[in-house]
């Protein structure tokens, strides 16, 4: 076992800050990779989609070229014994993502970058995690790097609008500057669309919650909820109102967490967890009805009445052939043949992560992805359990509650589609793995 994690006093010594700095960078230049939900729209790339997995080649080279041969022995230990669910799952994807690539005659130079660039980002963090970096460090540059996807969010939203009325999150009306896609919400331009964009607020916002319950000064407490504000107004922003209504619900789970961890007054804190639970299942509730209320606020533009009919079209494929579904890009040959009688736009994704397996791939790729989220989440049960430090275990716990924000907005989304949401997993696999390889079940605090 690897051992002498860095004290919370040190987290920013200089190689694990350029490492984590370098890996927000690359997840924030990846955000830029993302396909979009319109066929006609071009997908925005820096240098043809060159430049993530050059920073994620670049930071695996430098952590190779300075760790120790022993630290280095640890890794590849780590590398070649993971969970074998997980692992096998994960390959299966893989594979698949490279045949729906042929099958669809889409870009291999892109399904190549993308996973060049989660395979080294996924070695980096494994090799943080495994020989005890400061995993607050890690994921504080992770942090950073969603900052800075709020920051040029803004710098592109402000210009488009001349008063705050025009904005969709404040009025609701869908505004535009003659383009219908190019409405006045946080997203667009150089960043995902709107409602891809959101999910990943919601995992930064949960990293952001974590910074600030393990933080040790006062400082980095107050930067780590800045951070999750600003998340917080960009996820508004957006006018998602899936995904608003997620980063709510997420944050008072963590609240309650918070209030449950603590035990200095062990009455006051399950009485903060009582109240964060109450009211997030009331704020649920809710949710829940204005879904169902027609005319409401959630369903007023017909919305959801839209991605009904597209789940209905992946549930009739589905079922011609359940085991299989109806190969790569199935639902976008249904739906436009569907289109061509009825008035609506055309999508590649049917805004359900769910759907959309079951229409292209059947029960056989739903139980690969299953396969994938159930061994981590065991794996992070595990991690749990096991003798980590006290920081570690709540950050994976906000990582996980992050991602697992983004697989409920993906009910009627496809985020995990995304590029930077495949390297935030990919690093939430890395983290989780190498901890375990650290701490091994039959260790001792």
């Amino acid at each position: 076992m690897v051992t002498g994690r860095t004290p919370a006093g040190d987290q920013w010594q200089a190689l694990p800050a350029l490492h984590a700095l370098l890996l927000g960078l690359t997840v924030y230049v990846a955000a830029h990779d993302s396909a979009t939900i319109y066929v006609h729209m071009p997908d925005p790339a820096w240098l043809g989609g060159w430049l993530s997995p050059v920073l994620a080649v670049a930071n695996l080279l430098l952590r190779l070229l300075t760790a120790p041969p022993q630290r280095r022995n640890a890794v590849t230990r780590a590398l070649l014994h993971p969970p074998p669910v997980p692992a096998a799952a994960a390959g299966f994807l893989a594979l698949y993502g490279l045949a729906y690539t042929l099958s669809t005659h889409a870009s291999l130079v892109g399904w190549s970058q993308i996973t060049t660039t989660c395979v080294c980002c996924y070695v980096l963090a494994l090799a943080l995690a495994t020989t005890g970096e400061s995993l607050f460090t890690l994921l504080s540059g992770l942090s950073i790097g969603g900052v800075a996807i709020c920051v040029e969010g803004l710098l592109q939203l402000l210009p488009r609008v001349r008063t705050p009325e025009q904005l969709m999150a404040v009025n609701g009306s869908r505004y535009a500057s003659g383009d219908p896609f190019l409405a006045n919400r946080l997203g667009n331009g150089s960043l995902p669309y709107p409602t891809l964009l959101v999910s990943l607020f919601l995992v930064f916002g949960s990293l952001a919650l974590g910074l600030a319950a393990t933080s040790r000064t006062w400082l980095a407490r107050l930067a780590a909820l800045a951070a999750w504000l600003l998340n917080g107004i960009c996820a508004w922003l957006t006018a998602s109102r899936g995904g608003v209504a997620i980063f709510i619900l997420m944050s008072l789970a963590h609240g309650g967490a918070a209030a449950l961890w603590h035990a200095p007054r062990p009455h006051l804190n399950r009485a903060i967890a009582a109240i964060s639970l109450t009211t997030a299942l009331l704020f649920a509730g809710i949710v829940a009805r204005l879904v169902l209320t027609k005319g409401s606020m959630l369903r007023a533009d017909g919305s959801l009445s839209s991605r009904v009919k597209m789940w209905r079209i992946c549930w009739h494929v589905f079922r011609a052939n359940p085991l299989t579904g109806g190969g790569p890009g199935a639902f976008g040959e249904a739906w436009r043949a569907f289109i061509r009688t009825n008035s609506f736009p055309e999508y590649s994704v049917p805004h359900s992560l769910y759907f959309g397996i079951l229409c292209e791939g059947g029960l056989m790729l739903f139980a690969a992805a299953a396969a994938l989220f159930a061994g981590l989440a065991v794996e992070t049960w595990r991690i749990i359990k096991s003798p980590v430090s006290e920081t570690d275990r709540r950050l994976v716990l906000a990582f996980a509650l992050g991602l697992l924000a983004v697989l409920t907005h993906d009910l009627n989304e496809n985020s995990f589609q995304m590029h930077p949401i495949y390297l935030l997993s990919a690093v939430f696999a890395a983290i989780v793995i190498g901890l375990r390889a650290a701490h091994p079940p039959n260790a001792r605090p």
